[in-house]
């Protein structure tokens, strides 16, 4: 049997990785897509980054006992009336010891534009579907909510 080279495992490896973040980055830009069309059809804005820093606030308010490291991306947002509008993708960490896992689900919540006390709270999707199915469960209704 012949014996491999470091440096070709070593180079298979770093190609492999490329072709697994490529793989992820094309998903990604396909979901920005959908999400930017659902956006123009609610006359809302994307964003697939967190641009308005609500990470902070979705953290104090999350709904999940126990979520650790919350972080807000594919930020779907607008105005309507009085009220600031968010529906976005959150990830976060359950778990404490042993069996901790990454979850990703689909939130929204809206703020009064004058006064940022006057939140609803924080709505999760459900877990089921795809992201697309959930953000479409959220879709902005006439109350605001």
């Amino acid at each position: 049997m012949t014996d491999i080279q470091p440096i070709y495992l070593l180079l298979l490896t770093i190609l492999l990785t490329g072709c697994a973040y490529a793989i992820t980055a094309l998903g990604h830009r396909r979901l920005s897509r959908k999400l930017q069309a659902l956006a123009r059809r609610w006359q809302m804005h994307y964003s697939p980054r967190d641009q308005l820093r609500i990470s902070a606030r979705v953290a104090q308010a999350f709904p999940v006992p126990g979520a650790a490291n919350v972080r807000v991306i594919d930020l779907v947002y607008g105005q309507k009336e009085q009220r600031h509008r968010f529906i976005f993708t959150v990830e976060y960490t359950l778990g404490v010891l042993r069996a901790k896992h990454r979850a990703v689900r689909v939130a929204s919540f809206s703020e009064g534009k004058e006064d940022p006390a006057a939140t609803h709270p924080i709505r999760l999707a459900p877990a089921l579907g795809s992201l697309i199915d959930q953000y479409q469960t959220l879709a902005p209704t006439d109350d605001g909510v």
